[in-house]
């Protein structure tokens, strides 16, 4: 299980790739861990967050709810969704019931698809 601290103490935490390696195993041992992370993350990017996103959505019990607020954050600090988000935060709000939230994922989509069209 790699440490998280040093690249944090070395100011790495603006490298998404760096960031992903130390996360993608803690989010495997329990997404609870990879908070940890999350929570100092400075990076813009959504491959990170997507890591916990789907660790929670993957997990028993409760956790795939616990990706909700995880995506929520998220988009507070300005991050937008991409395609890895997209079907991980859909089955997290399927588990919780949240029809509002998961028509406002569908309506991010939406988004993209004319984004990418060309037609904002």
């Amino acid at each position: 299980m790699p440490d998280p601290r040093p690249v944090f103490l070395l100011g790495l935490s603006s490298d998404p790739l760096l960031v992903i390696q130390v996360l993608r195993p803690l989010a495997r041992r329990s997404p609870e861990h990879g908070h940890c992370v999350r929570d100092c993350l400075e990076i813009l990017s959504p491959s990170p967050w997507n890591t916990l996103i789907r660790a929670h959505s993957h997990a028993s019990g409760d956790s795939p709810r616990e990706a909700l607020p995880v995506y929520l954050r998220m988009q507070g600090k300005g991050i937008g969704p991409n395609a890895g988000t997209i079907p991980f935060v859909l089955k997290s709000c399927a588990c919780a019931s949240a029809l509002e939230l998961g028509r406002g994922v569908h309506g991010e989509v939406y988004i993209m698809e004319m984004s990418s069209l060309g037609m904002h």
